[in-house]
């Protein structure tokens, strides 16, 4: 790794007071000395480049040894906050998915996508799991009618999936209760709108491993808290403004924000923020994103539970999204 990017690295680390190496060691720790890629890449190297400060290495060599085997959400979470820390957003994107994959299971499927002559896209998914399409899984309304449910869309192996394209993907229902019954060789339809936008045929279905009864206790209590929480930003004593969740995913939520009386004062910090991200300027927005940090801002929420101290937060107008 360069030293700007070194700099760089620590900088953002110094913003969300994480230790980046900890975070990598941590989650190496939970990868067993025998698993090994098909390239024999062990948990061995991994520590190796740690030892010569190449995080970004060590968090790609993680990455594939957690594909070999099932490896504990906390692996996972630990790899998404230091993807995070590094702006690697492709790789914290990553790791939450596969965050929600250890909770939920694992969906695979070979989709082709219609040709555009036949279908109303005409561009490429980019298919980071942005996407959010309906399927046609053989649920019924009470009425007999196909009941659509929405899931989430990884593109594996390639960037993109062009009309007409075939490619394997991964799936994250928003509700997976629906999709219990789903099993390998399965015919799916994917919806963009009313018509028909792709057909999958599932490969593989992966049931979560069981979870012990604290933590269905705890993601109990996690959903239950993102359900329809509202939060105040505040500057110690001030209230910065008021953040009500209206939709969230495995990443981010999704809040409309009402200013408070000590928004005028930050709304400059969050608008250099926002610039500097959009021009490409990382230094400047490293530096914006400190200066926000250094305000020492929580997230109150309504209902009394604990504080949120440590956040990422994006505010422009009247949407807010935050992530922690």
């Amino acid at each position: 790794m360069s030293n700007s990017a070194n700099t760089r690295n620590a900088a953002w680390v110094r913003i969300r007071g994480m230790d980046v190496p900890k975070l990598l060691e941590a989650a190496s720790l939970l990868v067993p000395e025998e698993v090994a890629t098909e390239n024999d890449i062990t948990v061995a190297d991994v520590w190796e480049y740690l030892t010569h400060d190449e995080w970004e290495v060590a968090l790609g060599l993680l990455e594939e040894l957690g594909d070999i085997q099932p490896l504990p959400l906390s692996f996972w979470e630990a790899l998404a906050t230091a993807a995070e820390q590094m702006r690697m957003e492709k790789s914290a994107a990553w790791c939450h998915w596969r965050c929600y994959e250890t909770r939920n299971g694992i969906i695979r499927a070979d989709l082709t996508l219609r040709p555009a002559a036949e279908a109303r896209r005409q561009t490429p998914i980019y298919g980071a799991g942005v996407l959010r399409p309906m399927w046609d899984i053989g649920n019924r309304t009470s009425t007999g009618e196909p009941a659509l449910n929405v899931a989430m869309l990884w593109v594996e192996r390639t960037p993109c999936l062009e009309p007409g394209g075939r490619a394997s993907v991964r799936l994250a229902p928003l509700d997976p209760q629906q999709w219990q019954h789903l099993e390998s060789g399965q015919v799916i339809t994917m919806y963009e709108d009313r018509s028909v936008a792709g057909t999958a045929v599932v490969l593989d279905v992966q049931r979560p491993a069981a979870t012990p009864p604290h933590r269905v206790e705890r993601s109990a209590a996690r959903e239950g808290h993102m359900a329809a929480q509202s939060w105040q930003l505040r500057q110690g004593e001030r209230l910065v403004g008021t953040l009500a969740l209206e939709s969230g995913d495995m990443f981010w939520s999704d809040c409309r924000f009402e200013p408070g009386p000590a928004w005028e004062g930050l709304a400059p910090l969050f608008a250099a923020s926002r610039d500097a991200w959009r021009r490409g300027d990382e230094d400047a927005a490293l530096a914006a994103d400190e200066t926000i940090y250094a305000q020492d801002l929580v997230l109150v929420p309504d209902s009394g539970g604990a504080p949120i101290t440590e956040f990422l937060i994006r505010i422009e107008g009247e949407v807010a999204r935050f992530r922690h």
